[in-house]
């Protein structure tokens, strides 16, 4: 269901509680059912899922290293592309 729901609109999940992740649009999809909760981003029209993670961790602590590191990965791939002029 989560999955159907991320290719037809992803947008209709919430940005995520904690002020860290929002700032960068982090989303929430829960997964009520199960207790698990997807967080992802939308870059370029794909959706990146970071983690899904169980309801009772700590996602706060796990998330803020791995943000970084996907960040400065993401930033590299884009810098290292060539423009869309010369392709």
């Amino acid at each position: 269901m989560i999955y159907d729901n991320l290719i037809e609109n992803p947008y209709q999940y919430p940005l995520c509680i904690d002020q860290y992740l929002a700032k960068k649009y982090y989303r929430n999809a829960i997964v009520s059912q199960m207790n698990y909760s997807v967080v992802y981003d939308i870059k370029d029209d794909e959706v990146n899922i970071l983690g899904i993670f169980h309801q009772l961790e700590n996602i706060k602590d796990k998330l803020w290293w791995y943000v970084s590191m996907v960040e400065l990965m993401y930033h590299k791939r884009r810098i290292s592309e060539p423009p869309l002029s010369s392709r």
